[in-house]
């Protein structure tokens, strides 16, 4: 089994590291990741310009590539041009520290990372631990490799990629796994101030400072109560539910 691992927080992390090293017992690792943190870059591709890429050395890798792009960039890049001649039966995109839910799935290079190569139909994790504190990174690689194991024998692999979320508790205080949906927002809009310097600038602390409520069903509530948060998502983002737009479509409306 070939596997290529992303994240955005940069090829040197710790939690990509390890990633690599527990999801080599199971295949054939490659890596193309971001020279620097690339976190909250969504979706972003680099349509038209120029991207530096060099070879690094990471432990239990096949071969490893730093690209000077986004996440994004890593995976398109990967699978059309860098290890094109490769296929991959999988992409995995993390460990992220700190979580990716709510609204932050949104924003979130490692989940776009893993969404890209799902619409590359090719079978995908995003993987995140709720933390940014110095924590071991092991047995979240290892729920990583378990998972990675799941999925590509699923069957519907290529219908939806998975978004998981980790606890960042002991391993013995986890409660188990939860199927979960994304509701809800984080608000970063208190996290700016104006940098004295001379220079008329302002900077975003990167902190959230507020969260709605939190339903049950949730990939948030799930990760507050202890329990792996599993969120299949596709990219189909029609509000289905939605019936009253024929005013929209009539031609006599004014």
């Amino acid at each position: 089994m070939n596997i290529l691992v992303t994240n955005d927080d940069g090829i040197n992390f710790i939690g990509l590291q390890t990633l690599v090293k527990h999801l080599s017992q199971i295949g054939d690792v490659y890596v193309c990741a971001p020279d620097s943190e690339r976190s909250a870059f969504s979706h972003h591709f680099t349509y038209k310009g120029k991207m530096k890429f060099e070879e690094r050395d990471v432990p239990y890798a096949k071969k490893a590539i730093a690209l000077y792009g986004t996440p994004v960039d890593c995976v398109h890049c990967s699978l059309q041009f860098l290890f094109k001649d490769i296929k991959f039966d999988l992409v995995v995109s993390g460990i992220n520290k700190g979580w990716n839910v709510l609204s932050d799935s949104i924003y979130s290079g490692t989940v776009a990372a893993a969404r890209e190569a799902y619409m590359q139909n090719i079978p995908a994790i995003a993987v995140s631990l709720d933390t940014f504190d110095p924590f071991d990174y092991d047995y979240p690689a290892e729920v990583a490799k378990e998972l990675a194991l799941k999925h590509i024998n699923n069957k519907n692999n290529k219908n939806f990629f998975l978004n998981v979320n980790i606890p960042a508790i002991p391993k013995e205080e986890i409660k188990g796994m939860k199927i979960c949906y994304v509701e809800g927002n984080v608000s970063y809009d208190e996290g700016y101030y104006i940098e004295d310097s001379g220079i008329e600038k302002f900077v975003c602390t990167g902190k959230p400072t507020k969260t709605v409520s939190i339903p049950e069903g949730s990939d948030t509530k799930a990760i507050q109560e202890g329990y792996i948060a599993l969120t299949p998502m596709y990219n189909d983002q029609v509000n289905r539910a939605i019936k009253d737009l024929e005013q929209y479509t009539n031609k006599e409306a004014s």
